[in-house]
């Protein structure tokens, strides 16, 4: 998913379970959140401009292995997009071939390591505790 939010207006910030909702649906749906915050200038100098949208930002991207941008002219958007394009893509295709293993210890005591070989020729191993791939 990507987000392009400015900080041109008023924002109200989303309430506790507005944002409780929204974590969950993220993590349930294992989606990657990309998002970037054109900052535009302040009608005052008093005014703190984008302190929810980055606020909200920073911590989807960081709960769900995003990208956040801060820029501040429209036209990085031309080189921007793209490029997270690319990123979405690569990460699609890391994920249209997968195989969930899980382990289950059949005594209580630890082990001392777990592995994997995988031994189909160009195969990678990339480590996720529930398939997402950012």
């Amino acid at each position: 998913m990507v987000v392009v939010a400015s900080t041109l207006g008023t924002v109200n910030p989303p309430s506790d379970p507005q944002y409780a909702r929204l974590q969950k649906e993220l993590y349930d749906r294992a989606v990657t959140v990309h998002f970037v915050l054109l900052e535009l200038p302040t009608q005052s100098p008093t005014e703190v401009a984008g302190f929810f949208q980055s606020r909200v930002g920073h911590q989807v991207t960081a709960m769900t292995g995003g990208r956040y941008e801060n820029i501040f002219a429209a036209t990085r958007l031309d080189t921007l997009l793209p490029e997270i394009g690319a990123q979405i893509a690569k990460s699609a295709a890391k994920q249209s071939y997968q195989y969930r293993l899980t382990y289950e210890p059949r005594s209580s005591k630890k082990p001392e390591t777990i592995g994997v070989d995988v031994e189909i020729a160009g195969a990678t191993i990339d480590a996720s505790a529930d398939g997402h791939l950012p």
